[in-house]
């Protein structure tokens, strides 16, 4: 890859694609594999789809935070009311064609290679040639916002095990702040992790089940109908697989992401269709919304009783596990753990499906009676940020 680009790899860079694997597990959506970039919902080659990388050979042409002049921003359209919608087509080809070769231009990243995807065309760039080899910078053009070094605490720039590490310090500190305190982790831990599969997949849906009021009464304030039933989707998608003795697993989880990606948009499109509502409980809202794509996420990803564990933290994190929900959960767990066999039985699927319908120990307190939303209720913030 080098000889065939005329460049070398910053050591840093080399070691880690060699030693601790092509790409994967970090920043954002993840490294990617050498010679691959984002393409729509997937990876390719850099060769492949539209054009984004360079001459490698050359030096990285930036110094410092770059975008175009603000004179450059002034040819933007503005049409008004009295232009025709052919010549306001011709005023957007025009002007993307001008972004086309000023702004995306592969020469102004000339010397560096796409390392990571923020999403929404937001990238994260490792120079490879130049004075300014072995640097991280990000590119927001997309949002207009240019291309910038990343730098760390100390204003150093930042190299790629400086953003490697700055990862996992991150991720590291929202998993022990997520498991930090909670009953759940104190209680449950050994107990779940010696869970079959099958028989934690069970436990998972017991909670989305459990939670599930508090994620109708979630559809309802903002605006749903009864058209769209949730509980249809939980009992057809995963209980009727365990009743079934059967969970069969796609090998891909992209149905499950593609999934709860519309489910998002058309909560975007509710909320934003009905105006303001009285915001839900905060707590018990986010905790079923949590638990219910938790459940469904498992299924589909073959996920592991550890990985459950900590998705189910996660929705109980909120605030301090009430004792008649612990209850609850003994009792789940109980009743998986007196069945010898890999699988519970479907009478003992029954008995989870039928307790959990009728649990009341998670559902929060009647959001008070006011008309006036909530100040940026974490619904709204994530229903903004889903339609952007």
């Amino acid at each position: 890859m080098e000889e065939k680009h005329g460049c070398r790899f910053p050591d840093e860079y080399r070691r880690f694609i060699t030693e601790l694997g092509n790409g994967g597990a970090g920043p954002a959506y993840g490294v990617f594999p050498l010679g691959m970039q984002d393409n729509m919902r997937d990876v390719g080659r850099w060769e492949d789809g539209y054009s984004l990388v360079g001459d490698l050979s050359k030096p990285f042409p930036l110094r410092d935070t770059w975008n175009l002049p603000d004179d450059f921003w002034a040819q933007q359209p503005d049409p008004t009311e009295a232009t025709t919608v052919e010549e306001e087509d011709r005023m957007n080809e025009e002007w993307e064609k001008k972004l086309e070769v000023q702004y995306y231009a592969t020469g102004i990243t000339d010397g560096a290679i796409p390392i990571s995807h923020e999403g929404c065309a937001l990238r994260n760039w490792l120079v490879v040639t130049g004075p300014l080899a072995g640097t991280v910078w990000r590119d927001l053009r997309a949002d207009y916002g240019g291309i910038q070094p990343l730098r760390n605490k100390d204003g150093s720039r930042m190299g790629f095990n400086d953003w490697y590490l700055q990862w996992i310090a991150q991720y590291t500190q929202q998993v022990e702040a997520s498991h930090a305190g909670s009953r759940l982790a104190e209680i449950f831990s050994s107990r779940l992790s010696k869970l079959s599969n099958p028989k934690a997949a069970a436990f998972a849906i017991f909670c989305a089940q459990a939670l599930y009021p508090n994620l109708e009464a979630y559809a309802t304030a903002i605006g749903f109908d009864e058209q769209f039933v949730l509980q249809d989707r939980l009992d057809e998608m995963l209980w009727a697989q365990l009743l079934q003795q059967r969970f069969e697993l796609p090998g891909e989880c992209h149905d499950m992401v593609d999934s709860m990606l519309g489910t998002k948009h058309d909560l975007a499109m509710h909320l934003s269709s009905t105006g303001q509502k009285p915001a839900p409980d905060d707590a018990g809202m986010k905790a079923a919304l949590y638990t219910y794509i938790a459940a469904l996420a498992f299924g589909f990803d073959k996920g592991s009783p550890q990985q459950l564990l900590s998705a189910v933290q996660g929705a109980v994190a909120a605030e301090p596990l009430p004792s008649a929900a612990e209850a609850e959960l003994q009792w789940a767990l109980d009743q998986l753990e007196s069945e010898s066999s890999e699988w519970a039985t479907a009478a003992t699927v029954e008995r989870l499906r039928d307790r959990a319908k009728a649990c009341a120990a998670f559902l929060p307190g009647r959001p008070p009676e006011t008309d006036a939303p909530a100040e940026q209720p974490w619904w709204k913030r994530w229903a903004a940020a889903a339609s952007n």
